[in-house]
């Protein structure tokens, strides 16, 4: 009865908690002045705002902000209460992107006054999608760094694409070093055993893992030796063969329809497939996976609270399943924590479920191999007739799982066909989606299985239908004639809901579903969650069940979840289960690093506690414990990885798959980023590849691995021990290093000079406050022919300076990016900077900026 009690009191307490809080604010509040900044471009010391009497609450004017931005394309809903439109953003491949832009304002706190909405301050980053904020009280001093480009950003991104992208020489994305693959490599090698408890010589397994560069591809051999013999897993990957394609040859997972359940789904053979995130939605139950490398520890975040986390060891793969979907607006960001230190964030969107291709665009994916000792393959190929029409197709042949079969487990092969229309419509908000799929058993002639799905946004709510019925092949297998029901869920500020109904027609009876979700972030690293799910079953009792979680990550190295669950049916409850557990968020596998989980669980009548470390004596050597009420064990495990072309050679015991570089850093006194004699080697130079660091030797040597292959990586070279008058020809390069290889790139120094100007303003009289935006919005580009090696904007006096340019000839050009109508009277000046002595200033390149009265101009503004 007392747990009874305690379920129901966790069931008031989140409801209670999960009320409307956002709402237009009813306060006292007085006219102000501030001084905003926004994008670390122009700024406005006189921005007006609304404070509270005692100056602790200020709210920001959503409409006078987006004016002062200079974003023509957004604009403030009051009937919907949001900000919606368009928003340029630049993508990791500098490509500039236009974005719808939708946000709700109807759960912040606000204030609606003078034509404009002033929306509180501790809100303002989730109403307009900034990536920053910086409230200086004592100052009355505000920084906004937003998510997407200001106008005058676009127009200089623009203007440096058209001379280094468009020109003939490189592009920002093929300046990126390639190193040339080879028909065979050396390789790595990693032996790896593991022994879980000294005392009962317990669970004991030794394997071994090997990478390397096989006939122009990534190969990589995975297998097991003790206690059995066995091949685990082979690849061979071929990347930029084809646009946005992974070939791999051997072992991956089978893609199909979520609607059909197969006996394995690792198929080893010939794949083409898309190289990155796979998310799959149904019913609002999300499943997101991709590949990654081993040792990662991978973070799942919902709406900026982590939800899930996983440490991937062997399978090169991780997987979130199950996933509570509280509307299409939610945000999903996985982090990864690389082996080698490296913190990467990729964002999800949940969408993407339903494959709509542009007009003319198209996506395709095949795979043949053998699949639980049978012929398996699937192929897929969709295809954009307009903008909102997708049409598709997809083959299917695999064996189902297993059946019971005249008392025998026995598992039929599914030979499917499968067509595909997916819709969207033309509504530019909140358009409606429909996604069909029509399942053909070509081995019987009935009827096939059909699938429906449609997803709308009504006002604040997010809604969706669904339905499914299966054919006599597939209803044998899932054991279900048909489904279908509907969702309903809304947020509102910190607070979201799921509702939903679903009715499966089962062959042991039907059973009517209703579920009722809820959702409370009360701190943005603490979130509540509650499922109800009611069971009205056919042919047993009904049953209730209840799960209540709460999880806290706000702590740097470990994250603390609680988790209550219970079933009620026949009058009574079971099932019951209540834990709290802490985990460290990720592993860094350095010496004397020390990974831990521990959990306190009550469950069938009974407490459990689970005590785990792993303690690391070296990198590749360290002693797992794990400790219960009634066992313990204290086992070792040895993970050692030896790089085959460098054995007699120091280094670390990076992954398999990682790459390491290596190189000279020297003084180039003639500027051509070559080591000729008697220029001299730099001792003690910091050189930094991601997270991982290291100095040259006395010979101007270095060396790092555990590198990640196959993603663009950044070589910075440090200032420490520098000559102050020199400057590395590029302050980093960019690298794509081949997976388990080591790649040179040796780093040459060079003297460095400064140029030196003022701008003015001519022929009209400007505010302070307008004459310091005109000049920060005018850039000043140093060219070398078609290639701009750098750029500066002037501050807000006009003077600018451009520094630590090579010797070269340039061009100095000046171009005003603003909205006025102003040009500049002589924009460019030709420089030639010869070797000599460093440290040299450039002067006397002054422009005059004129406004356009109506007299003859240069042809080109």
């Amino acid at each position: 009865m007392k747990k009874s009690l305690f379920l129901f009191f966790l069931l008031i307490c989140t409801l209670f908690f999960f009320r409307n809080s956002a709402a237009e604010e009813d306060l006292t509040v007085e006219e102000s002045f501030i001084f905003i900044r926004v994008n670390n471009t122009f700024g406005d010391p006189f921005f007006r705002v609304y404070m509270t009497s005692d100056g602790k609450k200020i709210y920001i004017p959503l409409r006078s902000l987006i004016e002062f931005t200079g974003i023509q394309t957004l604009e403030v809903d009051t009937a919907d209460k949001t900000v919606l439109g368009s928003v340029v953003t630049l993508d990791n491949f500098d490509n500039l992107t236009e974005e719808k832009f939708l946000r709700s304002y109807a759960g912040a706190r606000y204030i609606e006054r003078d034509e404009d909405i002033f929306v509180d301050i501790q809100n303002l980053t989730s109403v307009m999608k900034l990536k920053d904020l910086f409230w200086d009280e004592n100052r009355s001093y505000l920084v906004v760094e937003l998510d997407y480009l200001l106008p005058f950003q676009v127009k200089d991104i623009n203007e440096q694409k058209k001379y280094n992208l468009n020109s003939n020489l490189e592009s920002e994305k093929e300046k990126v070093i390639q190193p040339e693959r080879k028909i065979f490599s050396p390789g790595v090698l990693r032996l790896e055993y593991f022994l879980s408890d000294f005392e009962d010589r317990g669970t004991q397994n030794f394997s071994a893992l090997y990478n390397n560069q096989l006939l122009y591809g990534d190969f990589s051999i995975q297998s097991s030796f003790y206690p059995e013999t066995e091949l685990d897993l082979i690849t061979l990957k071929y990347r930029d063969k084809l646009d946005g394609k992974l070939i791999l040859l051997g072992d991956t997972s089978l893609e199909k329809n979520n609607a059909l359940s197969l006996k394995e789904s690792n198929v080893r053979g010939f794949n083409i497939i898309n190289d990155g995130i796979y998310t799959e939605v149904d019913s609002r139950k999300v499943t997101i996976k991709g590949p990654v490398v081993n040792g990662t520890t991978v973070e799942l975040y919902q709406s900026d609270i982590l939800i899930g986390l996983q440490v991937v060891t062997t399978s090169n793969e991780y997987s979130f399943e199950d996933i509570t979907l509280f509307g299409y607006s939610d945000d999903f960001v996985l982090k990864f924590y690389y082996p080698n230190g490296r913190i990467e964030e990729r964002s999800i969107n949940t969408i993407s479920d339903y494959d709509i291709q542009e007009k003319g665009k198209s996506d395709y994916s095949i795979q043949l191999g053998e699949l639980d000792n049978s012929l398996a393959g699937s192929a897929k190929y969709l295809y954009g007739i307009t903008d909102n029409i997708t049409l598709g197709a997809r083959y299917l042949k695999a064996n189902s799982k297993d059946i019971e079969i005249d008392d025998n487990e026995e598992s039929n092969e599914f030979n499917i066909a499968e067509g595909i229309l997916i819709m969207r419509s033309r509504a530019k908000k909140n358009p409606t989606l429909y996604k069909f799929n029509w399942l053909a058993d070509l081995d019987d002639t009935g009827e096939g299985t059909f699938r429906a799905k449609i997803n709308k946004q009504l006002w604040f709510l997010d809604t969706e239908l669904f339905y499914d019925e299966y054919s006599d092949e597939v209803t044998l297998v899932e054991e279900r004639e048909r489904r279908y029901g509907g969702l309903i869920s809304t947020g509102v500020g910190r607070f979201s809901y799921n509702l939903g109904y679903e009715m499966r027609e089962d062959l042991d009876g039907d059973e009517r579903r209703y579920t009722f979700d809820t959702r409370y972030f009360p701190t943005d690293t603490t979130r509540l969650l509650l499922n109800n799910t009611y069971r009205d079953l056919e042919n047993e009792e009904d049953e209730f069940r209840i799960r209540f979680s709460t999880s806290y990550s706000g702590f740097k190295s470990f994250n603390i979840n609680l988790r209550a669950n219970g079933t009620y049916s026949d009058g009574e409850w079971g099932d019951e289960e209540y834990s709290v557990g802490i985990a460290k968020k990720y592993r860094e596998f350095k010496k004397n690093d020390l990974d831990y989980s521990a959990e306190v669980k009550y469950s069938s009548e009974e407490w459990q506690f689970t005590l785990y470390f792993s303690y690391y004596f070296t990198d590749w050597l360290s002693v797992p414990a794990r400790f219960t009420e009634d066992d313990q064990e204290v086992g070792v495990a040895v993970e050692k990885t030896f790089i085959l072309s460098r054995l007699f050679k120091e280094s670390g015991n990076p992954e398999p798959e990682e790459a390491w570089l290596e190189g000279f850093v020297f003084r180039d006194d003639n500027g051509n980023n070559t080591k000729d004699p008697g220029e001299e080697y730099f001792e003690g130079i910091e050189v930094i590849v991601g997270p991982e660091k290291t100095f040259t030797d006395k010979n101007g040597y270095y060396y790092i691995d555990g590198v990640e292959g196959n993603f663009v990586q950044e070589v910075k070279p440090g200032y420490q021990s520098v000559d102050p008058l020199l400057r590395f020809t590029q302050e980093k390069y960019k690298i794509r290093p081949i997976p388990a290889t080591g790649h040179r790139l040796d780093i040459p120094l060079v003297p460095i000079f400064a140029i030196i100007g003022d701008i003015e303003l001519g022929n009209s009289e400007f505010s302070a406050s307008k004459r310091a935006r005109i000049f920060q919005q005018t850039k000043i580009y140093v060219k070398n022919g078609d290639e701009i090696i750098s750029s500066n904007t002037a501050e807000s006096d006009g003077f600018f300076i451009i520094e630590d340019i090579i010797p070269g000839k340039y061009t100095v050009e000046a171009k005003y990016l603003g909205d006025e109508d102003l040009y500049i009277e002589k924009n460019s000046y030709d420089l030639h900077i010869q070797a000599g002595e460093t440290g040299e200033y450039y002067e006397g390149f002054n422009f005059k900026i004129l406004e356009n009265l109506g007299e003859k101009v240069a042809s080109e503004i």
